[in-house]
C-alpha cells in the first residue's frame, strides 16, 4: 500500500502523528504545571488579604517603636514576599497593600 503524500512528498500519516503526540505531551504539560483547580484558587484568593494583614500584624507586635513609615516599609515587604510566592496580580496586591497602610491609625492605636 501506498504512503499518502502530496506532490512535495509530504507524507500527511507522519505529520498527523506528530501532531496528536504532540498534543498528547502538551496536554499532559498543560495538566502537571496548571494551578489549582479554580474553586480552591477563588478560595485562597479570597484568604489572601486576610494572611497577609495576620502577617503585617505579628510583625508589627514584634517591634518596640513602630513608626507609620516602618508600619508602611514592613507591609510593602510582607506584600512582596506574596507577590513572589504566591504569584498573585500585582493590581490585587495593591488594593490590599493600599488597605493596610490606611489602617495604619488602628494599629498604632494597639501598641
Amino acid at each position: 500500500m501506498a504512503k499518502k503524500t502530496s506532490q512535495k512528498g509530504v507524507d500527511f500519516k507522519k505529520i498527523a502523528q506528530a501532531a496528536a503526540i504532540g498534543t498528547a505531551v502538551g496536554v499532559a504539560i498543560g495538566m502537571l504545571l496548571a494551578p489549582k483547580k479554580g474553586k480552591a484558587l477563588r478560595k485562597d484568593l479570597k484568604e489572601l488579604p486576610s494572611k497577609i494583614k495576620k502577617e503585617v500584624t505579628e510583625k508589627a507586635g514584634k517591634v518596640k517603636d513602630l513608626s507609620q513609615k516602618h508600619y508602611e516599609k514592613l507591609v510593602d515587604t510582607v506584600a512582596g514576599f506574596y507577590q513572589k510566592a504566591k504569584k498573585i496580580k500585582k493590581a490585587d496586591l495593591e488594593k490590599i497593600v493600599k488597605e493596610l497602610k490606611k489602617s495604619w491609625k488602628e494599629v498604632s492605636r494597639k501598641k
